[in-house]
């Protein structure tokens, strides 16, 4: 079968183009109609329609053809999608969007757009385009809402789609580690070295910590799994290391905090990075810096070794209430019990105060030249050189329960509202007393966690004012 088409004389010599507007759409956006050759539809731009049996070929009538169809997306928790399709064919058309399958009360445009997306609206999307002479479905579009949201001043990867049920999150030199509700783990980012080959049949998994090339995994049974750069023995976890509760990453080096209170570091000792001070005990908390350590002392107080070049194991001497810690190359921070943060080393350059909204904290990470801090609200506040990274905190960065970040890669954990425990409960220590100063607390006898609500008595008479608090061990 052949089509001639023949432009008037006033076009003659110029070139009948094929033309679709999406904005306009069908035949209104084809000035020289429809017209069929074989299977194909022809939309011509003539700058006059076509008529049946003129100008050498045959316009006909046509249900809708989809030109474009909607793609797939992946988008934060409480984020927002659109989909979209470009269609020709005859007017005028309908449209009607599905969900699963299942029509959209009310979706009846060209597109779809969905806000303050929740994990229900995970599923596939497609439109039913229709007109006088039939109708046409589009394909699938897969959309998954995940609960990480990325962001850097450089290389940033893209969100795996299965990330839908995370409840903990890494961030290393160019890759991320998310902890899967089920005790699986995600790898994704820079494959450097076989850094984001998770190895086959890892479960169990309660603690994730990510370096520059290498990732560590707290198991339920206390055990430690090791995997990507092993250069300097970072992923070769000491023989017989049991009895772990928390896990950290140095650039080249690793830690783990057992039951006891000690610390064991292994890897690369360029700088004295796993030269564990000695007596060093009751910790409940550790970071891994580039080159250097921090651990958290069931006192409040802070114990730093490694590499000092820019003071960053110069501990402020009269800090003794820090409920948290993190390290990044040249930089040390410690989260206060009062909710707002002090840091030392490099951070003395960039910027020798806290901006003046870094408070009522729950949770800090740090990179190069930046600390973040999460607030009791959800929302994320940050503490910078002053330069272009103060702009690229994502929009809308709200109901976050966790941060990760190291170098300039910074992760997110969104919170769906639904309570769930990041590791399951070890042992508690209360404290109480009058005021907030630490002389002012005492110690309650410890309670061991068994997953289930736990009574520490008070042995003293309540005042008119009196404060509690528990940290897990």
């Amino acid at each position: 079968e052949k089509l001639r088409v023949s432009p008037p004389p006033a076009l003659r010599g110029q070139d009948p183009r094929p033309a679709y507007d999406p904005e306009r759409g069908g035949r209104e956006a084809c000035g020289g109609g429809l017209a069929r050759l074989g299977s194909l539809l022809l939309c011509l731009h003539l700058g006059a329609p076509l008529q049946a049996g003129g100008a050498g070929g045959t316009v006909v009538d046509s249900p809708p053809i989809l030109v474009a169809q909607p793609v797939n997306q992946v988008e934060p928790l409480r984020g927002s999608a659109s989909f979209s399709v470009w269609t020709t064919g005859s007017e005028p058309q309908t449209f009607q969007w599905q969900f699963g399958g299942a029509d959209l009360p009310g979706a009846t445009n060209r597109s779809l757009t969905l806000a303050n997306l929740g994990a229900s609206d995970t599923g596939t999307y497609r439109v039913v385009v229709g007109n006088a002479f039939g109708a046409t479905a589009s394909s699938n579009a897969l959309l998954s809402v995940v609960q990480v949201m990325a962001w850097s001043d450089g290389f940033a990867a893209p969100i795996p789609a299965e990330l839908t049920n995370v409840v903990a999150i890494a961030a290393g030199f160019k890759h991320y580690l998310a902890l899967n509700a089920d005790g699986t783990v995600t790898a994704w980012g820079w494959g450097l070295r076989g850094v984001t080959n998770v190895p086959a049949g890892l479960s169990n998994v309660t603690a994730v910590a990510a370096g520059y090339a290498h990732n560590l995994a707290r198991k339920a049974d206390g055990t430690v799994a090791a995997w990507g750069d092993n250069s300097y023995g970072a992923a070769s976890v000491p023989p017989g290391l049991t009895d772990v509760v928390a896990v950290a990453c140095g650039d080249s080096h690793s830690l783990a905090l057992r039951r006891n209170g000690r610390v064991i570091a292994w890897g690369a000792n360029d700088a004295g990075q796993t030269n564990v001070p000695p007596g060093l005990s009751n910790v409940v908390a550790i970071a891994g810096g580039a080159f250097h350590n921090l651990a958290l002392t069931d006192r409040g107080r802070v114990v730093a070794w490694g590499r000092n070049t820019e003071g960053q194991t110069n501990v402020p001497p009269d800090l003794d209430r820090a409920v948290a810690i993190a390290a990044s190359a040249f930089t040390s921070v410690a989260l206060l019990a009062e909710g707002t943060a002090v840091s030392w080393g490099d951070a003395q350059f960039w910027h020798p105060a806290p901006p003046t909204n870094f408070n009522h904290l729950v949770a800090i990470a740090t990179g190069d030249s930046v600390v973040l801090g999460l607030r009791a609200d959800g929302t994320v506040v940050q503490w910078s050189d002053g330069g272009a990274f103060l702009s690229r905190l994502p929009p809308g960065l709200t109901n976050v329960v966790a941060l990760a970040t190291r170098g300039n890669q910074n992760l997110a954990l969104l919170g769906s509202d639904a309570p769930f425990l990041v590791a399951p409960p070890l042992a508690w220590r209360g404290y109480t007393g009058n005021d907030l100063t630490l002389a002012g607390w005492y110690r309650l006898p410890p309670a061991p966690g068994d997953g289930t609500g736990r009574v520490m008595a008070d042995p003293a008479p309540t005042p008119a004012q009196r404060f509690y608090r528990v940290h897990q061990r």
